[in-house]
């Protein structure tokens, strides 16, 4: 018999709080909100582990967005598969893009090509562009901005 050490819905549910509507994320936030796990210690975000452990697989690309709209929220229930664009979408009809540090609002197809072709440090392009140095990293190596050549 397996041992609850190693069962992950009962490694996940240790680090729940079920309210009436949304299931809490307990341990780990990142600094937008959302819970932070791991799956065989690589970091995950919490809402994508409920998504695995309740729906399976997640599709290429693909996001796991939240219909109640709280980052902490793990309820598989309030979970949907989505792209990009629908994740933007719902940023924009809730009026949470607009002013933010993210990636959508900050960059543009431009500034990538610039990023991409520079020979200055992910520090250097940061500062310069007055982005994190994680939103660089990320243009540099197309974990956004995957259409801009």
């Amino acid at each position: 018999m397996a041992s609850k050490h190693n069962d992950p819905l009962h490694n996940f549910h240790e680090h729940v709080y079920i309210t009436d509507k949304c299931w809490l994320w307990t341990a780990c936030l990142d600094k937008d909100g959302y819970g932070v796990g791991a799956i065989n210690t690589k970091k995950i975000a919490a809402h994508r582990i409920s998504w695995l452990l309740y729906h399976g697989d997640i599709k290429d690309g693909h996001y796991i967005l939240h219909n109640c709209h709280n980052p902490s929220c793990v309820n598989p229930l309030h979970l949907r598969q989505g792209t990009q664009y629908d994740n933007i979408q719902d940023q924009i009809k809730l009026g949470t893009n607009v002013g933010k540090r993210k990636i959508t609002a900050l960059l543009n197809p431009d500034k990538v090509r610039y990023i991409r072709t520079s020979n200055k440090s992910i520090i250097e392009l940061s500062t310069e562009l007055s982005v994190s140095k994680h939103c660089i990293w990320d243009a540099l190596h197309k974990r956004s901005w995957k259409d801009v050549n």
